[in-house]
């Protein structure tokens, strides 16, 4: 069986992340195809993906590709990937399995222009009936709203896509608190801002640090300049996350939140909104915190207790045996065998 991925890009989001890890353990699987819209040779994690992947960027050769090989399977990575896909189905007649993966779980209360998209996403949905992979179970709720066939939706969450050492903790640091993330509206940077205005008037002795794409002093306020470190995008997070006294997330809107999941896999203290499948990956975990204001996040920052490194250490190995990769990959191989 031949796998072709479509994706808009191979920078480094969440769902691009998914998709290196998963291919890259599927190289013994199965032949493997990556479209993406533009040369994925520009894109940040293109070295990374196993040299046995083939990667196209051209609309004729990729169709072409799939008339070719028997038993092809397309795998739609997000809503630019399954216009095109299906745009280019209809006025090419390509015959293929194709998946659509959803890697988003809903809209904010003005994106009026996305919602509508969805509907006309669940039509199409109607009537070419692809199979459907969800993320995250509210991502699987919000879209069926929308119309979206109920006959063949799967979730699949994500996992740990990452296998993270346990770090020693570093002595003589000054404690710190730990936000993983972009610097974009769906993912709250307001709201973490506003509440670490509140939190340093109180606690004196923290620093934040924040490790993700997109910021810059000019996005911090000069109050807290001196109290905020910014890190950019990390290659190993492995170090923050084990020396980090807390974990904060503030997304207003997500799929499967990685970074969430990632914390936890240390047995970190965590305040979280309550985002995409955020109560999902803390059921269970005993040291998670869901807020719904600005207001309890701060109440639940400053009267947070860090657990010993014996508690962490028990939390962090039970939840990754939860969600270690390989039931990910097994469910999506079981998924392709089924077409």
């Amino acid at each position: 069986m031949t796998l072709f991925h479509v994706i808009p890009n191979l920078n480094s989001g969440g769902a691009e992340q998914f998709l290196l890890t998963l291919s890259n353990t599927l190289v013994d699987d199965y032949d493997q195809y990556i479209f993406t819209l533009k040369n994925p040779e520009q894109n940040d994690l293109f070295s990374k993906f196993s040299s046995k992947i083939n990667f196209l960027h051209k609309k004729k050769e990729l169709v072409q590709l799939i008339r070719d090989k028997n038993k092809a399977v397309v795998i739609c990575w997000m809503y630019p990937s399954i216009f095109e896909m299906e745009r280019l189905r209809f006025f090419n007649k390509v015959e293929a399995d194709v998946l659509w993966n959803i890697r988003h779980s809903s809209f904010t209360t003005f994106q009026f222009k996305q919602k509508l998209g969805l509907y006309f996403l669940g039509l199409i949905s109607r009537l070419k009936k692809p199979e459907i992979i969800y993320c995250a179970q509210t991502a699987k709720k919000y879209h069926q709203k929308f119309l979206f066939s109920k006959k063949s939706g799967h979730v699949i969450p994500n996992g740990l896509t990452k296998e993270f050492v346990f770090s020693k903790r570093r002595e003589h640091e000054t404690p710190y608190l730990l936000y993983v993330g972009r610097y974009i509206h769906a993912k709250g940077p307001d709201i973490l801002i506003d509440v670490f205005k509140e939190y340093f008037k109180i606690n004196k002795t923290h620093l934040l640090k924040i490790a993700g794409h997109g910021w810059d002093l000019i996005k911090i306020p000069r109050s807290l300049k001196k109290r905020v470190e910014l890190l950019g995008n990390q290659e190993d997070l492995a170090s923050l996350y084990a020396n980090a006294e807390a974990f904060v997330f503030t997304s207003r809107t997500e799929g499967y939140p990685n970074a969430l999941a990632e914390a936890c896999s240390f047995g970190l203290p965590i305040v979280t909104t309550d985002a995409g499948d955020s109560r999902v990956i803390l059921n269970d975990y005993p040291f998670g915190e869901i807020v719904n204001s600005k207001k309890r996040f701060l109440e639940k920052l400053l009267n947070l207790k860090r657990p010993t490194e014996k508690q962490q250490k028990k939390a962090a190995l039970k939840f990754r045996e939860r969600n270690n990769f390989f039931k990910t990959k097994e469910t999506y191989i079981k998924l392709f065998s089924s077409l």
